[in-house]
């Protein structure tokens, strides 16, 4: 039997299989790897079933739209995106997205099971698509892929190599890399899940204090200039004790949302404790911080609201922001510094009658001394001294 000449396999990029992968549930997560699985999927498929070309597509899920009266998810309006192929035209196809409907791998995504077409059979992706291709095929192979029920794509096959369809044994074999492929996409699924929550609160969803000490040390030891803060909330056991736990959790949650919400792109929030909140803003000054924590002060004082028996019990709920930055050209590359100066401008927040946002920016290795004022944030009134800036609160 001639050697077969290794198939080469083109692939969507890996901003697209973020994308294609964001599932319900897995909203979270960064990063899955499965390139290497549809490569081997596909090469073993034309080990086995040699073809002229072949296609994994998926769906892409923020174009399948929920109905709320049956409780169904509506696919007629559902992209799918070709994530990995081979054969004619397969460096132009890889990453080209397509309606669902308009050839047979969309057909059997949709009906949820294996098709077959011969003899003049419909579009193999779409019709302007297998244009481009400009491959007029004389058989089709396509069977679903789904995760637990719910169909994500589909494996496909075009001209069956030495002959002129596929047989059942054919399609028995795509049926089973089919299994293969979702099988293994349900795991990267489940472990970068898993992953996800062992770096989570349990209860607000932000990052946990071990995940978010780990990042911490991770951008001094990167040498990148951030800034960082520290909240705790004020007169907050005095809820707890008067209005149960139950309600201190769901307060604990809002607040979490204020703080994840104003929190920018590239920031990182966690709660620290029962009752504190820490972030970490790569590539923020101290005066771009005050922006930020400020925001979270007002909010928290402004907007929290629990009516019971006629008046807002978390009328009395502020917080203590303490503000800090690390300038790698200064300060000592020591995160426990910066943890300790964060928490003694928060300590002097408190101390100065909370619900004020305080700052003391590093230098000198973290210790008191004379500095420049921090710069001004909102007409807030900023001094040097040991090092401070301060913004009250409203």
């Amino acid at each position: 039997m001639p050697q077969r000449t290794p198939t080469r396999i083109q692939t969507a990029s890996s901003e697209q299989y973020v994308r294609l992968l964001r599932r319900k549930g897995n909203q979270k997560f960064r990063t899955v790897d499965l390139v290497s699985v549809f490569r081997e999927a596909l090469r073993k498929a034309n080990q086995f079933i040699p073809s002229e070309a072949g296609y994994i597509v998926l769906d892409d899920p923020e174009t399948k739209t929920y109905d709320p009266r049956s409780r169904t998810v509506d696919l007629s309006q559902t992209q799918l995106v070709v994530a990995a192929c081979f054969g004619r035209g397969a460096r132009d196809m890889a990453g080209r997205h397509f309606h669902a409907a308009a050839g047979v791998s969309g057909q059997s995504y949709l009906a949820g099971r294996t098709l077959l077409r011969s003899n003049a059979p419909a579009p193999f992706l779409d019709p302007s698509l297998d244009a481009e291709v400009g491959h007029s095929p004389r058989a089709v192979l396509s069977t679903p892929l789904a995760i637990k029920g719910a169909p994500i794509g589909a494996i496909q096959l075009v001209d069956r190599e030495e002959s002129t369809s596929y047989s059942q044994h054919d399609r028995e074999l795509l049926e089973i890399l089919a299994d293969y492929i979702a099988i293994n996409v349900q795991t990267a699924l489940d472990a970068k899940t898993l992953e996800e929550l062992s770096k989570r609160d349990y209860l607000t969803h932000l990052y946990n204090d071990w995940y978010f000490t780990l990042e911490l040390q991770q951008l001094v030891r990167r040498d990148q200039p951030f800034s960082l803060i520290f909240l705790d909330l004020d007169n907050f056991k005095e809820v707890n004790d008067t209005y149960g736990h139950l309600i201190g959790a769901e307060t604990l949650i809002e607040i979490g949302r204020i703080v994840g919400e104003a929190v920018p792109p590239g920031g990182l929030a966690a709660r620290f404790g029962g009752d504190e909140f820490e972030i970490v803003l790569p590539g923020h000054d101290l005066a771009q911080a005050l922006v930020v924590a400020e925001r979270i002060r007002h909010a928290i004082a402004e907007e929290l609201h629990r009516e019971i028996d006629g008046r807002n019990i978390l009328e009395n709920l502020t917080c203590s922001v303490g503000v800090t930055d690390f300038d790698p050209g200064r300060d000592r590359h020591d995160y426990k510094d910066l943890m300790q100066r964060v928490d003694q401008s928060m300590y002097e927040a408190k101390r100065e009658g909370k619900n004020r946002v305080v700052a003391l920016p590093g230098g000198n290795g973290g210790t008191a001394g004379v500095m420049e004022p921090a710069p001004m944030v909102s007409g807030a009134r900023a001094l040097p001294g040991a090092a401070r800036a301060r913004r009250s609160g409203t």
